[in-house]
């Protein structure tokens, strides 16, 4: 039995993974799964899976204003990876700066499915 595209990632997620589908003809990711890369003419039940490296830039953040009872306020980010596509991500206390750069890992710690989280890295020298 194949599974579909959602239920990959998903199965990515719960193995600490960031998998995309990746068409390996355009060298194209997309996302969400499922859905064509963005600009790419082929058949996504051609795709392939892809581990992501999870670096990326912040293209817009926002809190989410929360009653302390349901967890309190949310940092919410949708990154720009670096293998081309845009992703949602919590983030960690204030939302950073448009630009900033951020690695994604995967938070297996939260009640409910695994999720991504974004934690800002320093640029330069390390």
């Amino acid at each position: 039995m194949t599974r579909g595209p959602r239920a990959a990632f998903e199965a990515g997620l719960a193995a600490g993974e960031i998998r995309l589908p990746y068409c390996p003809r355009c060298s194209r990711h997309a996302y969400p799964p499922g859905s064509p890369a963005v600009g790419c003419p082929h058949d996504p039940d051609g795709y392939e899976e892809r581990v992501a490296i999870g670096r990326g830039r912040v293209f817009a953040a926002t809190c989410a204003r929360r009653k302390p009872e349901r967890g309190g306020d949310a940092t919410i980010l949708l990154v720009d990876l670096e293998e081309g596509v845009r992703v949602m991500a919590a983030g960690t206390g204030d939302p950073p700066a448009v630009g900033t750069p951020v690695h994604l890992s995967v938070d297996q710690e939260g009640e409910g499915a695994p999720r991504l989280r974004a934690e800002p890295i320093a640029e330069g020298c390390a």
